[in-house]
Parts: structure tokens; C-alpha cells; sequence
């Protein structure tokens, strides 16, 4: 025979539910054993003495509350239970051996569970937080079940987009109150709960979350800044720049949407003309944050660029190894140009639009004087595609780029996601001069490289240690968030190719270690192994966000 175990963690209960069902000819007897670390997420436990080993046994029912600060564990179940509390030993996380210097666990167990099959027939034995849930195991089941089927748009013309519709569900928590970045190692982090909203909320009809959370951002912010953690995150409080510039971006989509829906629900004018002040509030501050240049992070040069004056890594390309940063990017980011011409373009609209004149034409000054210079230094003839980065030269001139140096003249993708948010900056031939040597060495069926291969720095296998994986991650490695960017900068010049990026959005999905769900990154090299977190929000939600946006697909609830 066979044993079918299904699981369900219920969605209105915090409760977990395990079905067993025999299909055998006989009866036969299963041992539950529940194995406890009892610790943080991340973190690992050794046996200690703090457990109290106190079991309460009722009819069908145990609970134990081994430690005080956490609340009591109720069982139930339709069989016997022994119980022999105890610590089960050097549990290994084959996984892990390499990548940490720890990797042995200690459990807690109060005992046993011995469960008859009978064939045929479901077995119930469910395991709750504080207490027990009155319903009956299989009616949560079926609600849970429900209430997953509910998330499914039915029927599409591509099956990935239905399959990220629903994956897209899982990232929200609280009912609304934040963003998990990903599982089962990320947790609240600005810049991808900023870059997930769109296709989280706007793609998908829900204008009132996206209010929600962009304002709960917004709220975050600290001397024009976001943080780089957001949410419950109690550290200490360091910088996001990239995100606080794409405010001005994310703000305006949300704008546009509500004027869109405006037709169909004109009650939500007064709400949209109160949200366009938060919004104009909020990179306004941005904005002289930046072009004052206070502090010793970010500010403009002479010529009217964004230069980052930290030795930290301040853009998305983060990695640290032992305080060393893995891709130094300091100075004149080739991206962080798009972020603040879009900044101070978004800014100038809102500013004309409510007669704030004066700060009008500030923005529009910056945006015209980062414009003329993105187009007098930032492309580069030797390799006929923009520096990465640039770094302001005092006292002496160099040949290419007049006043500058190249910090970096490397093949990344940031000069793509430069032309997918700011076309402004690039002419037609430049343009397509990105798109193609994006085709020819960093395109793959999984992402976009984060660096050419045939750069001497490039490493193609992002797995191994930790300090392996962190000098990976940016240096090579592929990102299958980044396929948005070439999508919607390639939809402008083809737009008759929307069917073959269609199916090039789809191929993340296939073959990821998470049944519907898109990982964060895969190797370099072919044939691109999926690698880091298993269910990635950023990249779940802006592939979904190029389905609906770029490519017109419609969604029932949009």
C-alpha cells in the first residue's frame, strides 16, 4: 500500500494540519514523534536546561509549553500518545555544511504519538499555536483549500502568469501590513518591497494596498531616506538610496492608476488628490536631500549628477565579504542617473500641477542639467555601451569621458535598467546598442547576468560557502527580476516580438525548487542552476508585473 500525507497550515488558524491515509489492505500503526528547536528563524539550538518538561495530557489532546516566552503548543489526535520528553541530538543540515561554520541542530520532543490506519480512511492529527481550533481538521482543510483556489484567475493565455498570480499572494502578511522579501532566509527590505508593489497590488487591481504600503514606506523615511530594512526590523538604521530614489516612479504609477480607475469609481478622487500631496510631499524631500548633499552619503556634482560618496554599498548590487564590498560602485552610477532624472521629472509634473512654480523649475533645471551630462560622459566608445560607473577626477583630465574615470567600463545590466526607466537618456542607436550586447552576453533562459562573462572578474557558479555565494551574487550571477527591464526597454523598439517575451518571462518558472514559484538567482554558467532564496518576491511579482503591463495581459481582478 501506500501512505498519503498531506499537509495544510491553515489560513485562519494558526494551526497545521497533517492527513494520513492508508490505501492498503490491512490496518497498520504510524509513530509521530514532533521535534522542537523552539528558536528563531536562522538561528540554531543546542540542548539546554531551560525546557520544562511538563507535558498535560486530556482526552485526545496534549499540551506543553517547554519554554515561558513562548506560547503553548496543543496537539490533537485520534491515537495514543507516550510521553518521554527529551532532547534528540546532531540533527545535520547537509545543506548548510560548507556555506556555515554551524550546522547541527539539538530537537525537543515531549513524546510520541501512535496513530491506526485504517485503509482508506483520513487520519487526522493537527498541531496548534495556544490553543486548538474549534472547526473540525478536514472543514480546514476545505477552507484553507478555498481560500488558496480563490487566489487562481482561472484559465490565461499564459499558464505562468496564472501560476505567478497565485505565488504572488504569499509574500503578504498581516493582511496587508507588510512585504516578505522572500523565503526561507529574506525578510522586509525597502528596495523590494518598493519594486514588488506594482505588479503586487497595481497589476492586480488593488490601488487600496498599494496606497497602504507605499505610505507606510513613506512613513519610514528619515532625512529624506529610506531605510535599507523596513517593517519589524528593530537594528540599526542605515540607508537605502536606490529606493528612496525610486520613489518619485513607484509613487507616479500609483497615480496613474488612480486616474485610470477614475472612470469606473470617481468616489476615490478626494482619496487620490491626498495621496498625490503625500506623494509630492515625500520626493520633495528626497529631492533636496540630494541636491543639497548633506551628510557625507549621496549629492550632485558640478556637472549635475548623482555621485555616491560613501565607500558603503549603496546600490542594489550590495554584497559585503568580511567588510569588504564585493562590486565597489561609488561615484556616478550609470542607474542612479535614471533614478534622479525620473525624480526630478516626476517632481516637476506634481510640483506644476498644485503651482509650486519655484520648486517646478528646480526640478526641471536638475533633470535638463543631469540629462545634457549623462549624454556628454556616460557612453562609452570602446565598448559602444555606458560606463557602469564614473568617478569625478579633480586634477587631471582623461581621455573617453573628459572630467572623469572610469571606475567601471564593465557589461552589466544596470545600464538596461537605466534605458527600461529613463528612454530620455539614450538615443535610438544607443539604445539598441544595449539591447544587443545584453543579447550576446548577459540574456540567458533564467535572467540577466550581473556581469559579462568574459570580464576577467566574472564567476559563473554561485554556489559554495557563504563568502562564495556573497562574491557571486553580483558578479555573474543571473537575476530573473532583471527580465522586466529588457522586456519593457525591447518592447520599445519590437514591440512585434510581445509574443517570444511572453514565453521568455514564463522560463524562470521551470524546473525551480519551489513548485510554481521563482527563485532569486541561478549560475552564470549553463546550465544556470537555481540558487539563493527558493521563493523571491522582487522577482516573483516584476516578472508578473511585465505580463500585465508590458505585454497587456489581463487579469480578472483588473
Amino acid at each position: 500500500g501506500v501512505l498519503e500525507r498531506t499537509l495544510c497550515l491553515s489560513q485562519t488558524e494558526k494551526a497545521l494540519v497533517i492527513s494520513l491515509t492508508w490505501t492498503g489492505k490491512k490496518p497498520v500503526r504510524i509513530m509521530l514523534r514532533p521535534l522542537m528547536p523552539l528558536r528563531p528563524a536562522g538561528e540554531l539550538t543546542a540542548e539546554h536546561g531551560a525546557m520544562l518538561q511538563t507535558v498535560t495530557m486530556r482526552k485526545n489532546e496534549v499540551a506543553v509549553q517547554p519554554l515561558l516566552n513562548v506560547p503553548e503548543l496543543c496537539f490533537s489526535h485520534q491515537g495514543v500518545f507516550m510521553g518521554s520528553p527529551d532532547w534528540w541530538r546532531k540533527f545535520e543540515y547537509l545543506d548548510d555544511r560548507g556555506r556555515y561554520e554551524d550546522f547541527q541542530e539539538d530537537m525537543w520532543s515531549p513524546g510520541v504519538f501512535e496513530l491506526t490506519l485504517t485503509p482508506r480512511k483520513s487520519e487526522y492529527f493537527v498541531a496548534a499555536l495556544g490553543q486548538l481550533p474549534k472547526a473540525e481538521p478536514e472543514k480546514i482543510v476545505m477552507e484553507s483549500a478555498q481560500k488558496s483556489l480563490a487566489t487562481d484567475p482561472g484559465s490565461l493565455d499564459y499558464p505562468a502568469l496564472r501560476s505567478l498570480v497565485v505565488a504572488s499572494k504569499k509574500f503578504i502578511y498581516g493582511g496587508g501590513k507588510g512585504v516578505f522579501a522572500g523565503f526561507p532566509w529574506l525578510a522586509q527590505w525597502s528596495r523590494d518591497e518598493l519594486l514588488a508593489l506594482p505588479g503586487l497590488y497595481l497589476a492586480q487591481g488593488d490601488l487600496t494596498s498599494a496606497r497602504r504600503s507605499y505610505r507606510r514606506l513613506l512613513a519610514q523615511t528619515k532625512d529624506g531616506l529610506l531605510p535599507r530594512r523596513s517593517g519589524f526590523f528593530k537594528g540599526q538604521w542605515e540607508p537605502c538610496l536606490d529606493a528612496s530614489l525610486l520613489l518619485a516612479d513607484v509613487g507616479q504609477k500609483i497615480i496613474d492608476a488612480h486616474q485610470s480607475a477614475l472612470t469606473q469609481e470617481p468616489e476615490i478622487a478626494a482619496e487620490l488628490a491626498a495621496f498625490t500631496k503625500e506623494v509630492l510631499h515625500g520626493i520633495t524631500s528626497v529631492f533636496y536631500r540630494v541636491l543639497r548633499g548633506e551628510g557625507d552619503l549621496v549629492s550632485l556634482n558640478n556637472d549635475g549628477l548623482v555621485e555616491i560618496q560613501s565607500e558603503l554599498p549603496l546600490t542594489w548590487m550590495d554584497s559585503v565579504i568580511n567588510g569588504q564590498v564585493c562590486t565597489p560602485r561609488h561615484g556616478a552610477s550609470v542607474e542612479f542617473q535614471a533614478f534622479w532624472v525620473r525624480t526630478c521629472e516626476v517632481l516637476q509634473q506634481l510640483a506644476a500641477a498644485e503651482g509650486l512654480n519655484e520648486l517646478a523649475k528646480e526640478a526641471q533645471d536638475s533633470m535638463r542639467a543631469a540629462t545634457d551630462s549623462f549624454e556628454r560622459f556616460f557612453w562609452c566608445d570602446d565598448t559602444e555601451y555606458p560606463f557602469d560607473c564614473l568617478g569625478f577626477l579633480q586634477n587631471e583630465l582623461t581621455t573617453g569621458s573628459g572630467r572623469y574615470s572610469a571606475i567601471s567600463a564593465a557589461i552589466r545590466p544596470n545600464a538596461l535598467i537605466a534605458l527600461a526607466l529613463c528612454p530620455r537618456l539614450f538615443n535610438s542607436a544607443q539604445a539598441d546598442e544595449i539591447l544587443a550586447r545584453v543579447e550576446e552576453v548577459l540574456l540567458t533562459e533564467k535572467g540577466l547576468r550581473t556581469l559579462e562573462p568574459q570580464d576577467p572578474q566574472y564567476i559563473g557558479n554561485a554556489g559554495g560557502t557563504i563568502e562564495e555565494r556573497r562574491a557571486a551574487s553580483h558578479q555573474g550571477s543571473v537575476w530573473p527580476h532583471l527580465l522586466l527591464y529588457y522586456v519593457r526597454a525591447r518592447l520599445r523598439r519590437r514591440p512585434e516580438d510581445a509574443a517570444w517575451l511572453g514565453e521568455l518571462i514564463g522560463a524562470p518558472m521551470i524546473g525551480g525548487r519551489c513548485l510554481g514559484q521563482v527563485s532569486q538567482i541561478a549560475d552564470g554558467d549553463s546550465p544556470h542552476r537555481l540558487r539563493g532564496s527558493p521563493l523571491y518576491a522582487m522577482a516573483t511579482v516584476m516578472l508578473l508585473e511585465a505580463f500585465v503591463v508590458d505585454l497587456k495581459q489581463k487579469l480578472p481582478s483588473s
